[in-house]
């Protein structure tokens, strides 16, 4: 109980970032920025909101955390022993980031989620 003001915290802080700078420390060493994917504008609380849900499910997709976290034969064990108790299900970690590779438009699924895009700014309001 105690990491879960420490995660919500972090969670308001990087939703906060991207909606007040339209970016994160990492993606502006690289002049990323996210936009919304109709408009091309500033994304929507809601939209950040549902991209960083997204970032959960592509790192750790649904049928990987049903198959472990909420398993009654696997043992009551600490998380990261329930995470790996079946190896075959790392197969399935990062699968939503490694969706970027399949996308036409270099979308992940927390892109997919919020209707948002990741765009690289070449210089001030410019696009690439």
């Amino acid at each position: 109980w105690v990491e879960i003001p420490i995660d919500l915290a972090l969670a308001v802080g990087i939703i906060c970032l991207w909606k007040w700078t339209g970016t994160t420390p990492g993606k502006r060493l690289f002049s990323l920025e996210i936009v919304d994917a109709r408009s091309g504008g500033a994304p929507t609380w809601g939209q950040l909101i549902r991209r960083y849900v997204g970032y959960l499910f592509a790192a750790f997709p649904i049928p990987f955390r049903m198959a472990t976290l909420w398993n009654p034969e696997l043992p009551q064990t600490p998380i990261v022993g329930v995470l790996f108790e079946k190896w075959y299900y790392m197969f399935l970690l990062g699968v939503g980031f490694f969706w970027i590779l399949i996308d036409p438009k270099n979308r992940g699924w927390h892109d997919l989620m919020s209707g948002t895009v990741t765009i690289v700014r070449t210089k001030k309001g410019e696009t690439q």
